[in-house]
C-alpha cells in the first residue's frame, strides 16, 4: 500500500515514519504546513514533500493516510479524507470539540470507513493481561490512572508550541493526556462514566492551558474512577510517570513505568513485565492499521471511541469551570 503522511511536523510523527520505513512500508510523500518540515522529512525518507496535504492527496493517490497536526485543523482534514472515501489513522482527539467530531463519526459509520485512532495504551501487555484475567465478569471496584510528562519545553523544542494554546489545541493535558485514560476506564471496565467531579490548573508552568488535571468519575453500578494528568515533569531524564492501580473480581493491579504487580485473591504475586506506557505503541499501531484494513478488521480504536473519550473530557471541563458535579 502507497502511504502518506499530513502533518509530519507532529512530535509523534517520528513513531509514524520511523516503524513505516523499517517495515518497508512505501511511503509515496509526506505534507506539513510548514514547507522545510515537509521537506526536511521527505529527504530523510526519501519521498515527496508537500506544503499541502490536499495537493499531496490529489497527485500521489495513497490508499492510506496516516493524519497529525494541530486540533484546529483535525476536522478539516478528516472531512476531507471522508469524502474521498480514503482510509486513514488519525491523531485524538480529531478537532478542538466534539461537536467537531460528532459529524465526523456519523459520515464515518454511514459510509463504513475505516478510521483509526491510536488509543494506544490499548496496545500494552498489561491491559490485555488484566483483560484476560478478569473476564468475563469485567467487575472492577476501582480503577486509578496516572499519567503525565514533560517538560513542556519539549513541545516548542518539536515547533509543536500550538499544543500549549487554547486556540490551536482546545485544551491542555486533560485533553492531551487524559483521553487516552477515560477512553481506558472505559475500554477496561466496558462501562461509561455516569458523573465525574473534576478540577484543573496551569499553575505547574504558567501556560495557557491547564497542565494539571483531576477527574473522578462513576459508573452507573457504583464502579469508581480516578484520571490525573500533567504537564509536570521538569527536564531531566524522566519524561513520563505512569501509575494505574485496579482492584478486580481476581485480584489486585498495581502497574508502574516498567512492570505490573498482579496479587491474585488468594496473596499470591506476579509481575508482568513491560513496556507499560503508550508510546512504544504507536509504532505497532502503524503497522496494525495496515494489517486490519488488508484483512477486513476494525482498528483497536476508531473515531466513535476517540468521541466518547472526548465527552468524559469535555464534561470534565465543565466541572472544573463550575465547580459542580457534571451527569453524563
Amino acid at each position: 500500500m502507497r502511504v502518506c503522511f499530513v502533518d509530519i511536523g507532529h512530535w509523534h510523527s517520528h513513531y509514524y515514519y520511523e516503524c513505516a520505513a523499517s517495515a518497508g512500508i512505501e511511503i509515496a510523500a509526506v505534507s506539513d504546513r510548514k514547507q522545510q518540515v515537509a521537506e526536511r522529512v521527505a529527504g530523510e525518507l526519501g519521498c515527496k514533500g508537500y506544503g499541502d496535504y490536499e495537493t499531496m492527496v490529489e497527485r500521489e493517490k495513497p490508499d492510506f493516510v496516516f493524519a497529525l497536526g494541530r486540533h484546529c485543523d483535525m476536522a478539516a482534514t478528516a472531512r476531507y479524507l471522508l469524502d474521498r472515501k480514503i482510509p486513514f489513522g488519525m491523531e485524538k482527539p480529531m478537532g478542538l470539540n466534539s461537536a467537531e467530531v460528532e459529524p465526523l463519526a456519523e459520515q464515518a459509520r454511514r459510509q463504513n470507513a475505516f478510521v483509526a485512532v491510536p488509543l494506544t495504551f490499548r496496545q500494552t501487555p498489561w491491559v490485555h493481561k488484566v483483560l484476560e484475567l478478569e473476564r468475563p465478569q469485567l467487575d472492577f471496584s476501582s480503577v486509578c490512572l496516572r499519567f503525565t510528562t514533560g517538560p513542556v519545553s519539549r513541545y516548542f523544542k518539536a515547533g509543536c508550541e500550538w499544543i500549549l494554546t487554547k486556540q490551536e489545541a482546545g485544551g491542555g493535558c486533560a485533553l492531551n493526556l487524559g483521553i487516552h485514560l477515560t477512553d481506558l476506564f472505559t475500554y477496561l471496565t466496558h462501562k461509561t462514566p455516569k458523573r465525574l467531579w473534576a478540577t484543573i490548573n496551569s499553575r505547574a508552568n504558567g501556560v495557557e492551558v491547564e497542565d494539571f488535571s483531576s477527574i473522578i468519575m462513576e459508573a452507573e453500578d457504583g464502579t469508581s474512577g480516578r484520571v490525573e494528568n500533567g504537564y509536570t515533569i521538569p527536564g531531566g531524564t524522566k519524561g513520563m510517570g505512569l501509575e494505574c492501580v485496579l482492584r478486580g473480581r481476581q485480584g489486585y493491579y498495581e502497574v508502574r513505568e516498567q512492570e505490573m504487580l498482579w496479587i491474585d485473591i488468594d496473596g499470591r504475586h506476579e509481575h508482568v513485565p513491560g513496556p507499560t506506557n503508550q508510546t512504544y505503541f504507536y509504532t505497532q499501531f502503524v503497522k496494525h492499521c495496515l494489517d486490519a484494513l488488508r484483512d477486513g478488521r476494525p482498528p483497536i480504536a476508531d473515531i466513535h471511541d476517540n468521541l466518547a473519550a472526548f465527552k468524559v473530557v469535555e464534561a470534565a471541563y465543565k466541572s472544573a469551570a463550575t465547580k459542580q458535579v457534571v451527569e453524563l
